[in-house]
């Protein structure tokens, strides 16, 4: 049965539901999957109007695309969203507070992501705060200066929050943590009959990671053994270009001090990219020492549709010799990956000098 309302905990085992009439009806369950989401996180300085001032979503709606978008936040929605409203015909800027693009990404992807950003007329100002908007003008500083953008529309997009307040899910014995998220298990058991998936939980907030969270929580309430501890998740942002990093960033700085093998294969080397005439991209794989994919990044056209392949290779523990032995169709972008596996055992194919 599907029932329509707003519902709420009131015990361990009950939840209140409020239809749209104010009718309420209670219901008492053996088990329960959470799976309320998240929502925009709001700035104190920068309230949202609904007008002038919007959220992420918000954007997602308007009627008519301003002439001047000024989007603080430079995370993957802001990068996403400043894409699609420059492609619409908008004058773009993004106001970031750190001195990234995309913060917590690999830089080089970043720089690659900004210059790509760049070239597509929007404006990027790193390391600045968003300060108030008055009289349609936003008003940014940081530790030398203030400048004012003018602006038709200015978006919050500093991202996102869990909805753990929204059932009133304490009341069923579930813990919260710090930062508002459910505490689970890895069967994403939050009590014995309480489940929590998505964004309501820790990890990246992804459709795919839910989905696959969703399943877990299924089948150990049905009482099938099951538990969400994948080697990677994907992670992709639909700008231009795009951006995939799967597993282990070398970079990154949890991984310091820890020897990894990587190779970089670029675009300017590949058939298919050249036929779709974006060049500027590259892969990289990343083995561990016993040659063991374990990471993947890459930057360019169409690059997402490389992510399940190198999800797969991560997750079945395969090798580089058996991305090198599995016989790739030319010219596709998917032959970059043993392109850069072959990089890895010192056999470059097609890079000259190398």
């Amino acid at each position: 049965d599907v029932i329509n309302g707003t519902a709420r905990f009131t015990r361990p085992n009950r939840v209140a539901v409020e239809n749209k009439e104010g009718h309420l009806e209670h219901l008492e369950f053996r088990d329960a999957i959470v799976a309320t989401g998240s929502s925009p996180v709001t700035l104190p300085n920068l309230p949202t109007d609904g007008e002038m001032v919007v959220d992420s979503e918000a954007l997602l709606f308007q009627d008519s695309v301003p002439d001047q978008l000024t989007l603080v936040g430079g995370g993957y929605i802001g990068v996403e969203l400043a894409t699609v409203y420059a492609k619409l015909g908008s004058r773009v800027v993004i106001v970031e507070s750190e001195k990234q693009l995309l913060p917590g990404f690999n830089k080089q992807l970043s720089k690659k992501l900004e210059n790509g950003l760049r070239s597509l007329g929007i404006g990027i100002c790193l390391g600045y705060r968003a300060v108030s908007f008055d009289e349609n003008e936003l008003i940014i500083e940081n530790n030398k200066e203030s400048s004012a953008i003018p602006s038709d529309l200015v978006g919050v997009v500093a991202g996102r929050k869990p909805n753990s307040d929204t059932v009133n899910i304490v009341e069923s014995g579930a813990s919260l943590l710090s930062t508002g998220h459910v505490k689970v298990d890895s069967q994403r058991r939050a009590t014995e009959h309480i489940f929590a998936i998505g964004d309501l939980t820790l990890g990246p907030a992804l459709a795919h990671k839910a989905t696959a969270e969703a399943k877990v929580a299924a089948d150990v309430a049905c009482g099938v053994s099951n538990a969400f501890e994948p080697n990677c998740i994907p992670m992709i942002v639909f700008s231009d270009p795009q951006i995939v990093t799967v597993g282990i960033d070398p970079d990154a700085d949890e991984y310091s001090g820890m020897n990894f093998n990587s190779f970089r294969f670029p675009f300017s080397a590949s058939s298919r990219a050249k036929t779709l005439g974006d060049e500027s991209g590259f892969v990289n794989v990343v083995a561990d020492e016993e040659g063991t994919i374990v990471g993947f990044q890459a930057i360019g056209k169409y690059v997402a549709e490389l992510a399940g392949e190198v999800a797969l290779a991560i997750e079945t523990a395969a090798n580089i010799d058996d991305i090198i032995g599995t016989i790739h169709a030319h010219p596709t972008m998917g032959e970059t990956i043993p392109e850069a596996a072959l990089g890895i055992a010192g056999e470059p194919l097609h890079l000259a000098g190398k």
